[in-house]
């Protein structure tokens, strides 16, 4: 069966929008995604706070805290280079967004600037929410 098109339009799905490293995205779905992963990890570590503050944390972080972390760090990986997409570049340039400081300034550039006004080699224009046309 051949590729999709890349100007076919796809379906914005949370777990595409989170895990999928494909197509475009716009700004407003990736500030509701970037959102959405800090309320989440901030509940997620909310135990680890509470026993740091507590002296009783463990020494070593256990596997639930690591995979938190992988998690954390994909997803960022993900909708940021989705959104590199919809600028038209590729999405390898998100891998700085996971060198501290500079992730911050990156961050904001990409999330700030407009997408690509039509079709680009990553896929159909999104509107601000994520929908395709």
């Amino acid at each position: 069966m051949a590729p999709p098109s890349p100007t076919a339009p796809r379906a914005a799905t949370v777990p595409w929008v989170l895990f999928g490293l494909d197509g475009r995205i716009g700004r407003q779905a990736y500030w509701l995604s970037f959102l959405l992963i800090m309320l989440l990890s901030y509940i997620a570590i909310t135990p680890y706070k509470a026993s740091m503050a507590a002296g009783t944390m463990q020494e070593q972080p256990g596997l639930y805290f690591w995979a938190l972390v992988l998690v954390a760090v994909w997803t960022q990986f993900a909708i940021g280079a989705k959104r590199l997409h919809d600028r038209g570049l590729h999405g390898l340039f998100a891998l700085l967004l996971l060198i501290p400081i500079i992730n911050i300034g990156i961050g904001l550039v990409i999330g700030l600037m407009p997408g690509d006004p039509g079709p680009n080699r990553f896929g159909p224009h999104t509107d601000g929410r994520g929908r395709f046309g």
